[in-house]
């Protein structure tokens, strides 16, 4: 029997919307098949280490920790196992004030197995974006990768066979895309008609109704 693994998806969630849950309820039913899946780990991203020229979340941390509660809480119930949010990157934040970095996040988990679910944009392309990762070689040598697919982003299967050849840690693609949706898509939805009726199809409702009881996202391009 395989060592009980623990499922780690690092996300801005600002907001949490159907392909984060998509992507999640994915890579559960995959892991299941393939490893002894036990636990399922959201981390909210604390102080971003902004690439591509990102922008910081709208949300405040609290806001978007209890938007991954709220999906936690759904998952837990619907799919039997154990999903827990962790605030173990703004703990680090305030223990040395260094941005958010995926491998600090996996090693101050202190797990022996762990697998991370990544979005299909971070290996596009003919230079994908994992390169530009903190530790990245450190990452694939010590902890699984689940890569979803994402539309819009092909996965550059020829990086991932190169990738493979310097780990024994198993990499995998997920064969079905997510949802065509992202959280800058909600934002100027929400900014556009807090009360778009698109917006129902793309958020739960538990998490539709938060943004809406807080206003949130409703004036953030105001100067």
């Amino acid at each position: 029997m395989d060592k009980p693994l623990s499922l780690v998806f690092g996300l801005s969630a600002d907001p949490v919307h159907i392909g984060h849950e998509a992507s999640l309820v994915a890579a559960i039913g995959y892991l299941k098949k393939q490893a002894n899946l036990r636990r399922v780990i959201i981390v909210p991203v604390y102080a971003p280490n902004l690439i591509a020229g990102k922008q910081g979340p709208k949300a405040t941390y609290t806001q978007r920790l209890h938007m991954c509660q709220l999906m936690a809480r759904k998952l837990r119930q619907k799919h039997n196992i154990d999903i827990t949010v962790s605030r173990i990157e703004e703990r680090n934040y305030h223990l040395d004030h260094r941005l958010s970095y995926t491998y600090d996040t996996l090693d101050s988990l202190n797990q022996s197995a762990l697998s991370l679910l990544v979005n299909a944009d971070h290996f596009s392309g003919i230079k994908p974006k994992f390169e530009q990762w903190y530790r990245w070689r450190d990452i694939i040598q010590e902890y699984t990768l689940v890569i979803c697919q994402r539309p819009g982003y092909s996965v550059n299967m020829d990086f991932i066979e190169q990738l493979q050849t310097h780990s024994d840690k198993s990499i995998h693609v997920l064969p079905d895309p997510m949802p065509n949706v992202s959280s800058t898509l909600i934002r100027n939805k929400i900014k556009d008609n807090p009360y778009n009726i698109d917006l129902k199809k793309i958020l739960d409702p538990k998490i539709h109704q938060y943004i809406d009881k807080n206003h949130i996202y409703y004036s953030y391009f105001s100067a």
